[in-house]
């Protein structure tokens, strides 16, 4: 048996930010979409061959710029078979009350939200106390 303690797919391949030190170059590339289509197949393969996903990780570009996300989201839980989702993003989407309720359907099928703090977004939310105040939200 072959276990993955964690796997990682893309939502998106492109961000809201410009950080000079993306590992993805997601501030060049081109505006793209990921669906659970595009890889439920090859996740179904996996799972079907005895490969055991542990976790599986969603990450970008910035998540929450996929507009399918919560589909995304359910449709490679269900097609991999693990239990725990881990989904990465800079937050500026869950900035206040009205963007955390309209992303509540990815928020109630996620294990982790990894919230990376970068400076511009905290600002922009209203400060470290603020955005400590919304992920206590979420």
């Amino acid at each position: 048996m072959i276990v993955f303690n964690r796997l990682d797919i893309h939502a998106v391949d492109h961000c809201n930010l410009a950080c000079l030190g993306c590992n993805h170059h997601s501030p060049f590339m081109r505006k793209k979409d990921f669906s659970a289509a595009d890889y439920v197949p090859w996740l179904r393969k996996l799972r079907d061959h005895g490969v055991v996903i542990d976790r599986l990780g969603i990450t970008g570009g910035e998540c929450f710029l996929n507009k399918g996300l919560a589909d995304l989201v359910a449709g490679c839980k269900e097609a991999s078979g693990c239990k725990e989702v881990d989904v990465f993003s800079n937050v500026f989407w869950l900035r206040d009350e009205a963007s955390i309720e309209k992303n509540r359907p990815v928020l109630e099928q996620v294990e982790v939200l990894v919230a990376t703090k970068y400076k511009p977004i905290v600002e922009k939310v209203g400060g470290l106390d603020e955005l400590l105040r919304l992920l206590d939200l979420v």
